[in-house]
């Protein structure tokens, strides 16, 4: 539970830096790359603001954990 901690620490910070570089156009290139890697052809059908959430979550748990790795 505490390495999920983290983790999902590790991961915001990391995405957060990425954020500020790309001085917070989530609408650029490179965010809609990222976008679309994670979800394919869009978002899964009937998924809500929640299940958002939730996927961004299991991201930036997953972004901390490879930057663990490295």
């Amino acid at each position: 539970m505490i390495a999920a901690c983290v983790d999902t620490f590790r991961g915001a910070l990391a995405l957060a830096g990425l954020a500020l570089r790309s001085k917070l156009r989530f609408s650029g290139a490179y965010w809609q790359w990222r976008e679309h890697t994670a979800f394919g052809r869009g978002t899964p059908a009937g998924a809500g603001f929640v299940d958002r959430i939730r996927y961004l979550a299991h991201y930036v748990r997953w972004v901390g954990q490879m930057r663990r790795q490295a």
